[in-house]
């Protein structure tokens, strides 16, 4: 799934694009994941925003909510360079196209009043995103103290850090010497992983992310490669319901106090 730092990359492209330009025509199926779309037909886009993985289209009194899902993207192009597995498509003034792209089918699309949210959405409870000055050591420690949740889990957590997801969480524990599986995160420990979690993703927005730009992770999805601290093969291991990838031995589990 695209997380901040490649959402913040697809919002960077598109606005400078996309500002000023008029919808014409919306096509979209009649889907539960996409509400009320046939709305934004006439409206100008003022501008792209972003609130951890969401992105915003303004459109005056009326806001496009996007959710990319695991696969979905936007991309702009003309109508007879449609891209396969496009579920919604968008046509913009000057014969141009925005398109929707989502293979998994598992992003949403919401028209909503302007300012206000869908009552079903996460959006609601977000917490602060890393970079956000909200989100300071205090704060991180005062939201994971006493929890039992795995640290892979609470970094998973949108209502504890918006815009990080399975990446930016197995390489934020790796920075910070974390196994994914630890639970009663010592104050020391949350100090170390919101040092990482911050320097993780100033990297990343700087490089663009990484399918969108440059940044290469140093444990995601190199299961069985050697780590690049110690050589050690990185290992994997399912936690909260997804696949984290660490460091056995720079990331000790002995004290992971987990089953």
């Amino acid at each position: 799934m695209p997380e901040l730092p490649e959402v913040e990359s697809l919002r960077r492209q598109l606005e400078p694009r996309l500002a000023g330009r008029r919808i014409q025509a919306v096509e979209a199926p009649d889907s539960p994941r996409f509400h009320d779309l046939g709305l934004a037909v006439g409206r100008r886009i003022a501008g792209i925003d972003r609130r951890g993985k969401f992105l915003f289209l303004r459109l005056g009194d009326r806001d496009l909510l996007i959710h990319l899902g695991l696969t979905g993207w936007l991309c702009l192009g003309p109508a007879d360079r449609r891209p396969p597995h496009v579920r919604a498509e968008w046509l913009l003034d000057g014969g141009e196209r925005l398109y929707f792209e989502d293979p998994r089918r598992l992003g949403r699309l919401y028209m909503v009043p302007a300012g206000k949210l869908p009552a079903s959405e996460t959006l609601r409870r977000l917490g602060p995103e890393p970079l956000d000055p909200r989100f300071t050591v205090d704060y991180l420690a005062s939201r994971i103290a006493g929890m039992m949740a795995p640290a892979k889990a609470l970094l998973l957590d949108q209502a504890i850090a918006a815009g990080v997801g399975n990446i930016y969480s197995d390489e934020a524990l790796f920075r910070a010497r974390v196994h994914p599986a630890r639970r009663r995160l010592s104050t020391s420990e949350a100090a170390a992983i919101h040092a990482a979690i911050q320097e993780v993703m100033r990297e990343s927005l700087a490089a663009g992310g990484i399918e969108t730009g440059t940044f290469v992770p140093r444990v995601h999805r190199r299961g069985g490669k050697p780590c690049p601290e110690c050589g050690m093969p990185v290992a994997s291991r399912r936690i909260a319901g997804r696949t984290a990838y660490f460091c056995p031995r720079c990331q000790p589990a002995d004290y992971a106090n987990s089953p």
